[in-house]
């Protein structure tokens, strides 16, 4: 007479999308299936393959466009400081008189500036 052993074994639910069988497969063999996008087939035959993208696939896709987004992110912020720093130079130029167009220094408009709006190219642009 032989032995009788108890095996367990943790089984995944699984439904062939083709003829509806319902059937169950061990949870370690279904994830290496999935993470390998291996064939496999149904009790009834039918050949069917896990698509799309596996989680370590999403995540590393996700991982990739957040570096993307925060790259972006940071090169916006440059360009924003650096045409801030241009407009601060330009308005403090104007305030002394010199004109953003031929770079030449006027009186009257040194003058002009420094009477009629003291706080032109004093005030820092945010």
């Amino acid at each position: 007479m032989g032995a009788a052993v108890n095996v367990w074994a943790v089984l995944e639910p699984l439904v062939c999308g083709q003829c509806g069988i319902e059937f169950a497969v061990p949870g370690h063999w279904l994830e290496e299936k999935r993470a390998n996008k291996g064939e496999f087939k149904c009790p009834n035959g039918h050949l069917r393959q896990f698509v799309g993208e596996t989680d370590a696939e999403k995540i590393a896709r996700l991982a990739g466009e957040r570096d993307l987004a925060r790259a972006e992110r940071d090169s916006a912020e440059e360009r924003a400081e650096r045409q801030r720093l241009k407009v601060k130079r330009l308005r403090k130029r104007v305030a002394l008189g010199i004109c953003p167009c031929c770079h030449r220094a006027f009186k009257q408009l040194a003058a002009h500036m420094k009477e009629k709006h003291p706080g032109y190219g004093k005030a820092d642009i945010a």
